[in-house]
């Protein structure tokens, strides 16, 4: 940005000097018309290309930055969709030992209520982390991806 700023500053002034180096002639009006106009033009044609230079730039760089983020929400993703699958399986896993369990005694009945209490919570604990993650995803996503320019 700040060589953007330069060159700016560069041409302004190479244009101010001309124009005024060519109003202080003493050739007629006709031809420091000219002279001026034809200056302009070249000057503007000069910040044309610049700014072509800085939009093709900023397309490039912001195309990486998404680029990057797409992998790194796939990357996310994929650990959050694990978590979801060893946490399934571990529910399966404790439901078939208690089904497999025969009840013997209150106590033991106590247990098993309670760890199936404990599992819920761990489940719904960890669905939701995995909410809230996918949702700092999407919000992440929102904020970093600017389509115009």
């Amino acid at each position: 940005m700040r060589h953007l700023i330069k060159l700016g500053a560069i041409v302004a002034g190479a244009t101010a000097g001309a124009a005024v180096g060519v109003l202080f002639t003493t050739e007629k009006g006709a031809k420091v018309t000219d002279k001026v106009l034809n200056k302009l033009k070249s000057g503007s044609d000069v910040l044309s290309s610049s700014k072509e230079d800085l939009k093709n730039k900023l397309k490039g760089f912001i195309s990486s930055k998404e680029e990057s983020f797409e992998a790194r929400l796939n990357s996310i993703l994929d650990k959050t969709a694990d978590k979801t699958e060893d946490l399934i399986a571990m529910l399966e896993k404790k439901l078939s030992e208690l089904k497999n369990d025969t009840p013997q005694s209150s106590s033991k009945d106590a247990v098993q209520n309670n760890s199936t209490t404990e599992l819920k919570e761990e489940f719904n604990k960890q669905t939701q982390e995995n909410e809230n993650q996918q949702e700092d995803i999407v919000l992440k996503a929102a904020h970093s991806n600017p389509t115009n320019l």
